[in-house]
């Protein structure tokens, strides 16, 4: 990592800075005019005739019971504004001024967002597995309640549901007892410090190789050149604590006890690489 850092801190002295007193960088990046016009595509909001027509066709389905009723918000909403891909819905989800945002805030919309996103959810579900739609016990709450699994332990929890008559509330038991059995857990796993750490330094890391790399669409005057040089010997300097603690692991190692050598050669190599 020390290696990566320091060639990207000397390609960018050597690229940006080799003419002394330069007023702004030269280099900057850029996207294709197709490039562009593909991120427009993904990124390019509804109009407001799309939202009022999607609006009336709910108003409509409102009228519909069941999961029946959830299949055709589903479908409707994603077909209209996803093509019908549950990957492109999936991807956009999380945007906070997606479709299915800008779709509940509008005042006519009778679904709220979690509502329309639970609408897709069991649209996409019911879709791959057809066959729940012929189930008599089996209502959109219950498909909803196993969204968060795999197609496969969908499929078995709604059979199973279906063939013993479960309410949702009894299917949520079910699912999570069958979860803890498994040995499954909720919430993160305790962390020691030795972890704790080195996660903060990959972080830093991290952090610090997205700032290099923006580095060449800022403008810098001279001071904040100078600065950042200073930055550059620092990094250079992290060589010589990371071979130090190198040496200090192999001595530990060559200290230790037999049988925790074992545990030490994955460490070594990763941190020597």
């Amino acid at each position: 990592m020390i290696a990566i850092l320091r060639s990207k801190t000397k390609s960018f002295a050597h690229d940006r800075w080799v003419v002394e007193g330069a007023s702004a960088p030269c280099y900057s990046r850029s996207v294709s005019n197709e490039r562009e016009g593909e991120l427009g595509a993904l990124s390019r909001a509804p109009d407001r005739a799309a939202l009022d027509a999607t609006v009336v066709q709910l108003r409509e389905l409102e009228r519909r019971n069941g999961l029946e009723r959830m299949v055709a918000i589903g479908r409707l909403v994603l077909d209209q504004f996803f093509g019908g891909s549950a990957a492109a819905w999936r991807e956009r989800r999380n945007n906070k001024n997606n479709s299915v945002r800008r779709l509940a805030q509008h005042p006519d919309c009778p679904l709220s967002h979690s509502s329309l996103n639970q609408a897709l959810g069991v649209y996409v579900a019911v879709r791959a597995l057809p066959s729940v739609q012929t189930f008599k016990h089996v209502h959109a709450c219950h498909v909803i309640a196993v969204l968060h699994l795999n197609e496969a332990a969908q499929l078995l929890w709604l059979e199973k549901g279906e063939e013993e008559q479960w309410s949702v509330r009894q299917l949520k038991a079910a699912v999570l007892e069958s979860r803890r059995s498994d040995g499954e857990r909720r919430g993160r796993p305790k962390t020691t410090a030795g972890r704790a750490r080195v996660a903060r330094v990959r972080r830093v890391v991290e952090a610090l190789e997205r700032d290099l790399e923006g580095l060449g669409d800022v403008a810098l005057d001279n001071a904040e050149r100078d600065e950042l040089f200073r930055i550059f010997e620092l990094i250079e300097g992290l060589s010589g604590w990371h071979e130090r603690y190198v040496s200090k692991l192999a001595r530990a190692e060559r200290a230790g006890p037999k049988d925790s050598v074992s545990t030490r050669p994955p460490l070594l190599r990763m941190v020597g690489s």
